[in-house]
This record gives structure tokens, sequence and C-alpha cells, in this order.
């Protein structure tokens, strides 16, 4: 069947049309530089391949995408040192959520920071006008064919993802290209710009050069040239959908 890239945002629950045979792509920008998002929106631009991105922060390069139809900004909240103990007593979720949808205020699409979600959150989310919550990981793997759900209120549209890029790491790169395309369901990936503009072949490459996150000259030497890695995967996904 044929696949074409889609927006989170135009997901319905009950018109299979508008995410059967199609595949979503999702990037989280966690706090990268502006160089290595511009690197991952070329990437996609040279593919036509359209994603949403779920935002940590200002970006102009985020800013600029708010006007091309390509592309779909949402939020991307991390409550993790609130789990953690660590912040202040006038802190807490409802701001954090708050904070970034001031930056974003027309996002619909949101995913959490290292998927924290919980019942007071997701009816934070619903207050604060989102329709999209993309914090369920179920690998595709698990050979379940996903579909997206309603959370109880009805508000809010729960879209599993069935690939990420640091998990596919983890995996060893065990999934096929083939795999994905094959897939029956909803097909949703998740992305990060760090490992597009690496090419991340192993954990350890990006651990070794995660200290130069903000330091483009020095993270430029763990940029991986010569073995199979994430953007590798990706051109050659990304072409096959524009073949398939």
């Amino acid at each position: 069947m044929l696949k074409t890239f889609e927006l989170i945002k135009n997901i319905t629950l009950f018109e299979n049309s508008n995410w059967d045979d199609k595949i979503f792509i999702t990037v989280d920008t966690d706090w990268a530089s502006e160089e290595v998002i511009l690197e991952s929106i070329g990437f996609l631009d040279e593919y036509e391949a359209r994603a949403t991105f779920f935002a940590t922060h200002w970006s102009n390069s985020m800013q600029k995408l708010l006007n091309n139809n390509n592309y779909e900004v949402g939020c991307h909240p991390n409550f993790n040192s609130l789990l953690e103990g660590g912040h202040n007593k006038d802190d807490n979720y409802i701001l954090r959520i708050k904070k970034i949808k001031e930056i974003y205020p027309n996002a619909v699409s949101t995913r959490s920071h290292s998927l924290t979600q919980s019942t007071p959150i997701l009816d934070e989310l619903v207050r604060q006008g989102f329709k999209y919550d993309v914090n369920t990981f179920i690998p595709i793997q698990s050979g379940i064919q996903l579909k997206p759900w309603y959370y109880w209120k009805k508000d809010l549209l729960k879209i599993p993802f069935c690939w990420e890029d640091d998990v596919h790491l983890h995996y060893n790169m065990e999934v096929k290209i083939n795999s994905l395309l094959e897939s029956k369901g909803l097909i949703v990936i998740g992305l990060h710009p760090i490992h597009i503009y690496l090419n991340t072949d192993s954990i350890e490459r990006y651990l070794m050069a995660k200290p130069y996150l903000n330091d483009l000259t020095k993270l430029s030497e763990y940029r991986n040239k010569t073995k199979y890695g994430i953007r590798n995967f990706l051109s050659d996904l990304f072409a096959k959908v524009n073949n398939y």
C-alpha cells in the first residue's frame, strides 16, 4: 500500500484514512542548538517529509515552521526535576505546561520529556488546549497493530508510536525498514535532531558527544561518517516511502 507522510494534528479517531497507510514523523527538539535543528529540517525537506516537532524551548527555527504547512509544532514539556524533588516549591507541572504553551500558543500536540504522564498531567493538557498526546511507546517488535484511542474524557486523543531512534540503538538496530513499511495500522516514529546530525550508530557515540551539544565545533568531531547510522536508516526509509 502507498505510504505518505502526515502530521499528528490531522489524525481523527473514526476515519482510518487519516492515519492508515501513512507515516507520522515526530521530532523531539530536546534543547538542541539552532544549527542542529536546522540540519534536521534540511534533512527532512530533502525527502519532502512532513513532520511534527515537539519543542522544548523558544527556537527561531520552530517559529519559522509555524507558517510551513509541511510541519506542525507541538510542545515537549519536561517534568523530570519535579519527580526528582529538586525544584522550587512554587514550581509544578501546571506551570511547566503553561510555560511551553505560552511560547507555542497554537500547539495542539504534545509529548513529555521521558514520556512522563499521569492523570493530573493529562487533565491539565486538556485544560490548556491540547488535543493529541503522543506519550505511549509500543515497539513494533510487539506485533501489536496500533491505532489511536480517546483518553477517558474524550477531549484528548492518545497516539501511540512504534519506533524511536534512541530505542533503535538500544535494540542494536534490529528493526528493518520493510518492517515499518509493511506494518498495518498507525505508524508513528520518534526522532531527535542530535541523532540525525551525528548519524549516531551507537549509544556510546552519543554519550561521548553529549557534553558538547552546544559546542558545534567539538560536536562535529563526533559525527559518524563511516558506519551505518540513524541518518542512513532514515534516508533509506524516506527514499523507500517516496518510491513505495
